[in-house]
């Protein structure tokens, strides 16, 4: 996995799992999802950490006394080297787990004490979804970076949806469109799917689904469940790591789906003889209208069976 495929992440993250009082360990299917409260970067730090950008006031990250410039280089007893092992880090983690954080301010190595709290409800998130943040908002350039896949787009699973699909969830996914010969289509997710879980953990939504993709370990399949007509559906998917620039998405919208679309690859070809063919039309028409203009009047009223042959 590229060592900087997050890009810039706003680490007011909610993937489920309870653990041990200082390391992150295996998630509980119940967990209350956990939330750090700050923003974070790795684009310019080698590979060495990531660097707070912003903390959310009064959040767990700002009660730790962790500060804005702040280089995080270890939590939980983990090693962070960029944004991908943060998220996992995070993502192995509940609401209430107590987190040993390492960092760098300026010259000097600090250790903090940081206690995961809950999400805060959406009126009062400094972004109206979790996880990565599109740069055109984080007011930077947009980058490029080979990330995971799944190939969907999805958005939060609505009432009237769940009526409609016969969904016997509260919280999920809702699949609005699948790439085709995606990881998606080769496991048989279609259009109107309801995704609830992925590698065992619970999916409440796409951005919690977007970041579970993300942290993904790309070398194993995962089990993906979801609803469809009805009926739970289980299949394996492989997830597999594309290309693409970062990208704004809708609210509740899942935000690393599609990829960018491309022209293929013989279409300069096509394009050079669509335009020998227009260059041939102009000339005939030309011709044309040169021998209409030259044609006296009862010859343009001629019955065209018997008329002037045209070029």
């Amino acid at each position: 996995m590229h060592p900087r495929l997050l890009g810039r992440l706003c680490l007011v993250v909610y993937l489920t799992a309870p653990a041990g009082p200082l390391l992150a360990q295996a998630p509980a299917a119940n967990a209350e999802p956990g939330y750090l409260g700050l923003i974070a970067d790795d684009r310019n730090e080698q590979g060495q950490g990531v660097r707070v950008l912003e903390i959310v006031p009064s959040g767990p990250a700002a009660l730790a006394g962790i500060a804005v410039k702040d280089l995080i280089t270890a939590m939980g007893g983990q090693t962070v080297r960029d944004m991908t092992d943060l998220a996992k880090i995070i993502g192995a983690s509940s609401a209430g787990q107590k987190l040993e954080v390492a960092l760098v301010r300026g010259n000097e190595k600090l250790i903090k004490m940081l206690t995961l709290g809950k999400r805060p409800p959406p009126g009062e998130r400094r972004f109206e979804q979790f996880g990565q943040i599109p740069d055109e908002q984080a007011g930077t350039a947009p980058s490029t970076a080979r990330r995971p896949w799944l190939g969907i787009r999805a958005k939060p699973l609505s009432p009237e949806a769940r009526d409609a699909l016969r969904a016997p969830v509260e919280a999920g996914a809702h699949v609005t469109e699948v790439v085709a010969d995606s990881p998606a289509a080769r496991a048989g997710i279609r259009v109107d799917s309801v995704i609830v879980a992925l590698g065992g953990q619970v999916v409440d939504g796409p951005a919690t689904l977007s970041a579970l993709v993300q942290a993904a370990d790309l070398s194993k399949p995962q089990t993906i469940e979801y609803y469809y007509d009805g009926a739970m559906q289980r299949s394996q998917i492989q997830l597999v790591e594309i290309e693409r620039p970062a990208a704004s998405a809708p609210a509740g919208a899942m935000q690393e789906t599609l990829p960018e679309p491309s022209m293929p690859e013989q279409a300069p070809a096509d394009m050079a003889a669509l335009q020998r063919r227009v260059t041939e039309l102009e000339a005939r028409l030309a011709r044309i209208e040169e021998m209409l203009r030259s044609l006296s009047p009862q010859q343009r009223e001629t019955d065209p069976s018997g008329g002037p042959a045209l070029p």
